[in-house]
């Protein structure tokens, strides 16, 4: 049985990789660091664009969550319409609390209040990362024993599955390290 699961969660990480590259999240919305002057965005440009990461944010927290209720051994919430209402409000809650991430990210890159003080800025970042991270644990521990009655155990662990593989840093970091790579790769 160990073995089947080892199995379903290596195919699951395989898949979830698959799907996020590129990887999207909320937080990809906006370029990093920003532009001194943005070209003119239509709004209807910026709605197809927040409705695909929506789609893809949809996706991604479906496979995660998947994996983290197979491993658990609870499977059977699954197949139930409470796990699409879950899948739904992870993604509503995941997007409000990215926010903190974007907030933070930006008043730490921007001319604004903590401007020439860059080890403010950093610590803004850092605080909103930290922020963030423990803010999408705990909202999906929460949300996990409220709708299907989860143990606490079992509770932190789909929060914390869920908030390792959806945070924005991480985003952030594979979009950071996927140019430095084919920059590299670009030079051979």
């Amino acid at each position: 049985m160990k073995i089947i699961l080892k199995k379903i969660l290596i195919r699951g990480i395989i898949i979830y990789y698959i799907l996020t590259i590129p990887f999207v999240c909320f937080a990809d919305l906006m370029p990093w660091p920003p532009v001194p002057k943005p070209e003119p965005t239509l709004i209807l440009d910026l709605i197809i664009q927040f409705i695909i990461v929506l789609l893809i944010n949809l996706v991604i927290n479906s496979v995660i969550a998947f994996v983290g209720y197979l491993i658990i051994k609870k499977g059977i919430f699954i197949k139930s319409f409470k796990f699409l209402k879950y899948i739904f409000l992870i993604t509503l809650g995941g997007i409000l609390i990215d926010f903190i991430f974007v907030v933070g990210r930006y008043m730490s890159r921007i001319k604004g209040p903590f401007y020439p003080d860059f080890g403010l800025m950093n610590a803004v970042l850092l605080v909103s990362i930290i922020f963030s991270f423990f803010g999408l644990l705990f909202y999906n521990y929460w949300l996990s024993r409220k709708i299907f009655g989860l143990s606490k155990k079992q509770g932190i662990f789909l929060g914390l599955i869920i908030a390792i593989f959806t945070h924005p840093i991480l985003s952030s970091v594979i979009s950071t390290y996927s140019e430095f790579f084919d920059k590299i790769l670009t030079r051979f």
